[in-house]
């Protein structure tokens, strides 16, 4: 399927973990694609043979893989826990077969850590899949597939390496380390400013202040959290327009019908409603960031 493109450097805080990939995974496929490696011979840089993506969810895992998709086009391939009802072995061996077909490919295994979480595994869980998978990361290694132009990098992605099998991620299996991380103050300032221009219009007045007011107030809130933030400063605006706009048809009476219309929001400018927003979009998603990160806390206690 077509992939929409993705620009990274548009994506505040991605550079780092996109620059690492490009020198130990795309550039050496390229080379290999493009016939660059053979004229090099010996000295030509050889693909990680697998690549840990790790980090906390919403930090950018899934706009890594639509990156490489992307770049990679025909020789990138993916594999989900979603993919399988049960036998799952046969559609990884599908997908496999796939890539070794278009080798030199890439494999991206996203969610791992569903996959093969180590209690699941030490139960007998997932059994055949499981050692399916070892034994392909065995094989990518050997020189005879190297030597065969069947070379597969694997690319597993995962939130929390914790709760991997040990034997999935020792060493000659696991070349690459990549960790995806929760944005700073500054880029979560450039992450609303790109969302916030994006949406155009009233939003894309939202001043430097309130956005560093906001940022600063989002210790540990990951990219997508900041997205979200949008989203809802979004939707107050499309809610407030809504309401006053039925407060006029109904001869200023609000929605609710008890309620003046003259004591709907009222600001001294479009920047300062703006403003208004995001910080309301904050405040109403606070709680349910900060829940949602006291029960993943909860669960990892007992994992």
């Amino acid at each position: 399927a077509d992939v929409e493109p993705v620009e990274v450097s548009t994506f505040p805080g991605m550079q780092e973990v996109v620059d690492k990939l490009e020198v130990h995974v795309v550039s050496p496929f390229q080379n290999m694609v493009n016939g660059t490696s053979a004229k090099l011979g010996n000295k030509a840089p050889e693909p990680a043979q697998g690549v840990i993506l790790y980090g906390p969810p919403g930090t950018g895992k899934t706009t890594v893989c639509r990156y490489l998709a992307h770049r990679l086009k025909s020789k990138f391939f993916v594999f989900r826990e979603s993919c399988f009802d049960g036998g799952g072995r046969w559609e990884l061996h599908d997908v496999f077969a796939r890539a070794e077909a278009a080798a030199p490919s890439v494999l991206f295994v996203d969610d791992v850590d569903v996959l093969f979480h180590r209690g699941k595994v030490a139960w007998g869980g997932q059994g055949d899949l499981f050692r399916f998978m070892l034994t392909k990361l065995d094989g990518i290694a050997s020189q005879s597939i190297k030597d065969q132009g069947k070379y597969v990098c694997v690319i597993m992605a995962c939130n929390d390496l914790r709760i991997l099998p040990e034997a999935l991620v020792r060493s000659g299996r696991i070349e690459l380390w990549v960790k995806t991380k929760r944005p700073n103050s500054k880029t979560r300032q450039k992450i609303l400013r790109k969302w916030l221009n994006e949406e155009g219009g009233v939003l894309a007045l939202t001043q430097d202040s309130a956005i560093k007011e906001v940022a600063e107030e989002t210790e540990e809130w990951t990219c997508a959290d900041m997205r979200r933030v949008v989203k809802d400063a979004r939707n107050i605006l499309a809610f407030e327009e809504a309401k006053a706009d039925r407060a006029l048809t109904n001869g200023d009476v609000s929605m609710g019908g008890n309620e003046p219309a003259s004591k709907s929001p009222k600001y001294a400018s479009d920047a300062d409603r703006a403003n208004a927003l995001l910080k309301k979009a904050h405040t109403a998603l606070k709680d349910m960031v900060e829940d949602v990160d006291f029960w993943k806390d909860a669960r990892m206690a007992y994992t």
